[in-house]
């Protein structure tokens, strides 16, 4: 259960027994500010935007920078909030994410503590111009280029947001331009993921979506995407004695993929997904 009340910190409350007395106390929110900076000065009109996680959801908050490239983003949930929803050892409960014309996108992971405990906190963060990857999507098989196939760069390990995408040109040709050298910038300290690490994936109408992983830095491999073409699967659902079973929503997942990044990803395309009927299929 969420609860929530405007000039106060969310809190996400267990859930309780029938009957029982529930009591829920709100924290006031945070403040965060900062300035964001280019290589050559600071930066106005960037976007920036905080996440965190309050169980299974994502809290966001979100500001833009003035013409002196600072920025403040209120009602920013309490450290208690953030901690007492996150499963214990999952880490990464709130992190920035900046961006601005042709600079590369960057995500901040925030430590623990920061910006929660402090009513008010600061994160300065600076934009660098980036890096570029090159590649060529094709057809699974035969090798025909996939003019107009949409690609795009992420980094999945807070969530999948998109660091740059492209349209493949006549040729499949593509070229995603302004993404970071390191997709994800920590102020936690040593982390157990490759902060290099990215993923390309590409969708287009008729094919089967494709991604793989990719490693972004100053000299990133040439990369080839190969979309097989979309066909049908059928099948039934039954249970342990071997009835069927109705009602059951069947998704597809493409390689690469699952059914959380792809619809954040690609919104424009709907996820193909069936229940079954009586039969179980």
């Amino acid at each position: 259960m969420l609860v929530e009340a405007e000039g106060w910190s969310p809190r996400l409350v267990p859930a309780v027994g029938r009957g029982e007395k529930l009591v829920v106390s709100l924290d006031p929110p945070r403040v965060l500010a900062g300035t964001i900076m280019g290589t050559d000065g600071v930066l106005a009109g960037a976007r920036v935007a905080w996440f965190g996680r309050l169980g299974g959801l994502v809290v966001r908050r979100e500001a833009a920078t003035g013409a002196d490239g600072g920025f403040r983003i209120e009602g920013i949930p309490s450290a208690a909030a953030l901690w007492n929803a996150t499963v214990e050892g999952a880490g990464r409960p709130a992190w920035l994410e900046v961006r601005a014309e042709g600079w590369a996108p960057a995500l901040v992971e925030l430590a623990s503590d920061e910006p929660m405990e402090a009513e008010r906190a600061r994160v300065d963060v600076t934009l660098s111009r980036g890096v570029s990857i090159e590649g060529r999507v094709m057809e699974e098989g035969n090798g025909r280029p996939v003019a107009g196939a949409r690609v795009v760069c992420w980094h999945g390990d807070l969530i999948p947001r998109p660091l740059g995408e492209a349209t493949a040109d006549s040729s499949g040709d593509f070229r995603i331009a302004c993404l970071p050298e390191t997709p994800v910038q920590s102020r936690r300290g040593p982390t157990s993921w490759n902060a290099r690490q990215g993923f390309v994936g590409a969708a287009a109408a008729g094919l089967v979506p494709r991604a793989r992983e990719v490693k972004l830095g100053p000299k990133p491999e040439r990369l080839e995407l190969k979309l097989p073409p979309a066909g049908s699967v059928c099948g039934r659902v039954v249970d342990g004695a071997g009835r069927p079973v109705e009602g059951v929503a069947v998704t597809w997942s493409a390689e690469g993929f699952d059914s959380w990044t792809f619809p954040e990803l690609y919104p424009d395309i709907p996820l193909r997904a069936v229940r079954t009927n009586a039969e179980g299929r």
